[in-house]
């Protein structure tokens, strides 16, 4: 299913969790790591190279070489951490708009595993990286995204509500509970249980095909907070779920994806379909 996993990395504390994430299931699924360092296009135009310039004595030119160097650097760490464990992996370096370029890599992935936050996680808030951000909205591959502790995936929450993103959503994850031998509860939120029971049977029905451990879960509430809830209770070490509402589908973040990404603890894997 991934035999070709992105790893966006930028050295920070996030990048090297998610190496770790990407580097554990590249081993399940015998994939190849294509590693991406990104040099913001943005540093290197205008006043702000010119300032930096003038602060560190260098031209230009030679900043971006610094850069461009930096990113290297990035790249050959990762590339250590995957012949260590056995995996093969390729790097690739490219100048432009980080998120845009992220998304153009990821033509030829089937994941991409990145951060929640680059290099300023460790001043970020409750607020989503923005780069992150972009590249959910955006790419058409799913989107591991991870915070900065690593925690082992021993059991899966799918959050379904029959939504084609959700559908495709519950393929990936009983996909990846198989692979892993692990649980996978699956979690309909609904104030109406006539209309919700029907959609928890169907993911049901789905599941019966996999040989994995299935705990359905039928909840009230508002969707976010019974699924953050039912995480955190739960200890779960994955939340699956598809990235987007159904009245909202084509650009704008979904309100309720967009606050499970930012309360989570562990990673979330997401598809915008």
């Amino acid at each position: 299913m991934f035999k070709n996993i992105l790893l966006p990395t930028d050295g920070s504390d996030y990048s090297l969790t998610a190496s770790k994430y990407a580097i554990e299931l590249a081993r399940l699924y015998g994939a190849t790591i294509h590693g991406l360092s990104v040099v913001n296009i943005k540093l290197t135009q205008g006043q702000l190279i010119a300032d930096l310039s003038n602060i560190v004595q260098l031209a230009p030119s030679q900043l971006e070489e610094v850069l461009q160097d930096k990113g290297q650097s990035f790249l050959d760490q990762m590339e250590k951490l995957c012949i260590e464990a056995g995996v093969s992996c390729k790097k690739y370096s490219s100048m432009g708009i980080i998120g845009d370029s992220i998304c153009e890599k990821a033509r030829i992935a089937d994941l991409i595993v990145m951060g929640k936050h680059g290099e300023s996680g460790k001043w970020a808030g409750p607020l989503l990286g923005s780069v992150a951000e972009m590249v959910v909205r955006q790419a058409d591959k799913p989107v591991l995204l991870v915070s900065r502790e690593y925690q082992q995936i021993d059991s899966i929450l799918m959050a379904y509500d029959s939504d084609r993103s959700a559908n495709y959503m519950l393929h990936l994850a009983a996909n990846l509970a198989s692979k892993l031998e692990i649980p996978i509860k699956v979690l309909v939120v609904s104030d109406d249980e006539k209309k919700g029971r029907p959609v928890l049977e169907e993911a049901e029905s789905y599941l019966e095909a996999y040989n994995i451990e299935v705990e359905p879960l039928l909840r009230e509430g508002e969707a976010a907070e019974s699924i953050l809830l039912m995480a955190r209770e739960n200890n779960v070490g994955l939340i699956a779920m598809g990235a987007y509402e159904h009245n909202i589908r084509e650009f704008i973040l979904g309100r309720i994806t967009a606050q499970v990404m930012r309360g989570a603890s562990c990673p979330v894997l997401l598809y915008r379909y």
